[in-house]
Formats: C-alpha cells, structure tokens, sequence
C-alpha cells in the first residue's frame, strides 16, 4: 500500500477531504455472512477506503457474481477483474463529485484467511465427491487440487460430482470410464468423481 498523499480533485464533499482518497478495489469476500446461504452463492465485491489494517476500510460500492457448480477460480477471477474495473470507474466519478459515501464495515464475523499450502489443495476420496468438486474449482488452475498416488501426483483442474454405479465400491478406487471418457473416482457417502482426462496434470515425486 502506498503512503503518498491523495491527488487534488477539484469540488468539495461534506463527506470526505476534497482531495482523493487512496481507493482500493478489493477481490476479497467482503460478506461471510452470505456462505451459509443457498447455492448458488453470490461473491461480494467491493471498493473500499485504504487504512493502514488489512483490508478494514469503509466500503464504497459493492456488486455480486453469481457463482456456479463449474465455475472455477481462474473463471472467476477473470469475471471479478472486468467487473472491479468497472465498478472503480463509478466510484471514482463519485468521489470526484462529492456524492461518495463509505460504509464502515462490521467488526462481527471477521477471520484471517491463511496462505495457501500444498496440503490445502490435498484431496481425500473419502469426501463427499460434491466437496471435492468445489475444492478442484476452487484451486483450479493455482497450485491445483492434487491426488496422491504411488506413482507421483495427480492435479486435478476440473471435475464433476456424479452418481456412483456399485456402491460397494470403497472410496479410492477406479469406478470405469463415463460416456465422455472422464474417469470415474468412487467417493465418500457412495458418491463419485468424473475427472476429465485433459485435465488431469500428473507429475512424479
């Protein structure tokens, strides 16, 4: 974050300074509240007033993509990026006509999201094979939802919950191919995992 002093803007705002505020538009999940919501889940957007915590500043404008059973983090961030650009070009026309207004945003229901490590991205057949589909979408394409395997890594960049044929499969074993040639993985809870063969990235260990 920067530490230089805002750009002069003409105008004045009972609001704000008449100078430029540091804006950033943030691709964070700024409502958690909203998770325990039905699917399909709606990912919260916003700008937002720079302070020195970590993304703690009072909230411009917000809007809200709609996120589906295939969409993936590489899909969403391209959307989220479009989006956010577009909506920063409203709020910068606000605050250099004096009509923005940030929102403070509540202090309940706030958590540190950790960085990223390679055991997060671990699958567990045991799992339901719906959980592991929304885990591959959302490490897909980075680092990649991995499988382990005696011969090295699978990474799995997309796949498909699906029913499973013989349930007295255990989890963990190859169920036959789908009509589409994707492999089918038995799962936890007699569930199933189509992965699609073109993306499936396999490197040894």
């Amino acid at each position: 974050r920067s530490s230089a002093p805002p750009t002069e803007v003409p105008g004045n705002s009972a609001q704000m300074s008449s100078r430029m505020p540091l804006c950033n538009p943030n691709l964070t999940d700024w409502s958690r509240s909203l998770r325990a919501s039905p699917l399909p889940w709606r990912y919260w957007h916003p700008t937002m007033l720079m302070e020195k915590g970590l993304d703690t500043g009072p909230v411009f404008d917000t809007c809200q993509t709609e996120i589906t059973d295939d969409m993936t983090a590489g899909t969403l961030h391209d959307i989220l990026a479009d989006q956010t650009a577009e909506l920063l070009c409203v709020t910068l026309d606000k605050i250099a006509l004096g009509t923005a207004q940030p929102i403070a945003q509540p202090d309940e229901g706030v958590c540190y999201a950790h960085k990223i490590s390679s055991a997060d991205s671990r699958l567990d057949l045991s799992q339901p094979a719906a959980h592991l589909q929304r885990k591959i979408n959302a490490y897909s394409p980075y680092p990649g939802a991995f499988l382990e395997t005696r011969f090295g890594r699978l990474k799995l960049l997309q796949g498909r919950a699906t029913e499973l044929a013989d349930n007295k499969l255990l989890p963990g074993c190859f169920a036959g191919l789908s009509d589409s040639g994707g492999l089918i993985l038995s799962c936890g809870e007699q569930t199933a995992l189509e992965v699609f063969k073109k993306f499936i990235l396999f490197w040894a260990m």
